[in-house]
């Protein structure tokens, strides 16, 4: 007799079933999807599901209303948060009893290291640098092209150095104070 009176308690002529529910995580874990499975539609098929939910802590209830669907996407929940769902189903004639739900969403994940971490991220060069490698390419050319033109023609920016800073004398005046003592000594 006790197990008709909850049957009846639970289910009246008519009225759904409370439906199933199962969760799953989405996302980066702030984010749950409510799966519900209607068992006994009470003769009528279901034509929504109304849900209900709210953070431990907070006074008021979010509402909301799913037609045709068997999920519903809680998005955006707060970090280490305790939550309560209820969710009952609804045909034409009336609703079901409401299935109640708790669940906590897990600890804020840290934050992304910055680029350029020892995690493996690849540092991302901006335009500075970009223009800095190029100006460093054209300072080593010039480099290379100047010691070349200081050996094989006595010329360019490391023969004025070495002319004017270093007093070293131009092969070419080392020639002709040759050519002239030569020919004063004749």
């Amino acid at each position: 007799m006790e197990g008709m009176l909850a049957n009846n308690l639970t289910s009246l002529s008519g009225e759904p079933d409370r439906p199933k529910l199962t969760t799953s995580t989405e996302g980066d874990g702030n984010a749950y999807r409510i799966y519900f499975e209607d068992t006994e539609s009470g003769g009528s098929t279901v034509l929504r599901h109304n849900i209900k939910y709210k953070a431990e802590h907070a006074p008021e209830w979010i509402n909301d209303t799913v037609n045709g669907s068997h999920s519903y996407l809680l998005k955006d929940l707060e970090w280490a948060t305790h939550y309560q769902v209820q969710v009952a189903a609804e045909n034409r004639i009336s609703e079901s009893l409401e299935t109640f739900l708790n669940f906590t969403t897990p600890e804020q994940p840290p934050s992304l290291p910055s680029a350029g971490s020892a995690t493996g991220e690849k540092a991302k060069v901006g335009t500075g640098g970009i223009i800095g490698i190029i100006l460093l390419i054209f300072l080593v050319l010039l480099v290379v092209v100047d010691v070349t033109c200081y050996y094989t023609n006595q010329c360019g920016i490391l023969m004025c150095i070495a002319v004017n800073v270093l007093g070293k004398p131009v092969a070419a005046a080392k020639r002709l104070e040759q050519e002239m003592g030569v020919t004063s000594s004749r």
